[in-house]
């Protein structure tokens, strides 16, 4: 995963690699000293540029920028999340054009990070988002759903909670890999493609955003 994600980076030029690192607390509320003293373990890693952590599960975006301000008096720009939409895109236009599809119809599993950008990629794509899904269920009317609307309250709620919010009827999250579309985007959990769900497929194309999205069984 970190060569793969280095790769990525190096793809726009960006002198980033793809280095992990997790904290595992044993309480929320010993959050914000651990990171102040993670913060100042990494401090001369991040001003020699041999590490620049990037926002993931569990932090926020202010905390990575914190960081940032503090330790290099600059502003984050490393958004993996956005490149990895970058690189989505590119290959959603290449299907589109090398197969001849006029109006492509997307169905995403997820909406954290990557797929709040993807969201926004396909607000300006004009491509029809006509399922989405999380842990609650899936959302589906078989047309376009109103992604300016997902995107405001992704922005409100900032959880998994805006599929409340929305008009369409919850239905299943797992009928997501049933929907005829063209092009299905496993944007969460890893195995998202397996041996329970592959012979209903009706998707014309899978183009992963999530990490692991086969199962080995299947492969």
């Amino acid at each position: 995963l970190a060569k793969n994600m280095s790769f990525k980076f190096a793809t726009f030029d960006i002198p980033i690699g793809g280095a992990k690192a997790g904290l595992r607390l044993k309480d929320e509320t010993m959050k914000k000293e651990t990171l102040g003293n993670f913060k100042d373990y990494l401090r001369p890693f991040v001003k020699s540029f041999l590490y620049l952590p990037g926002k993931d599960l569990g932090t926020t975006e202010e905390e990575v920028a914190s960081l940032y301000r503090e330790i290099l008096c600059q502003k984050y720009k490393a958004h993996s999340s956005y490149y990895t939409v970058v690189g989505l895109i590119a290959c959603l236009n290449f299907i589109k054009s090398q197969y001849g599809l006029k109006n492509i119809k997307v169905a995403l599993s997820g909406f954290g990070n990557v797929g709040y950008f993807l969201v926004q990629k396909l607000v300006e794509q004009k491509i029809d988002l006509i399922a989405i899904s999380n842990k609650y269920g899936c959302i589906y009317n078989g047309y376009s759903l109103n992604k300016e609307e997902l995107l405001k309250l992704k922005e409100q709620f900032n959880n998994d909670e805006w599929i409340f919010n929305m008009k369409d009827k919850i239905i299943p999250k797992e009928i997501l890999y049933t929907l005829p579309v063209d092009i299905l985007i496993p944007g969460a959990e890893a195995y998202a493609i397996n041996a329970q769900n592959i012979n209903y497929l009706k998707t014309k194309f899978i183009c992963p955003i999530a990490n692991i999205p086969y199962h080995k069984d299947i492969l």
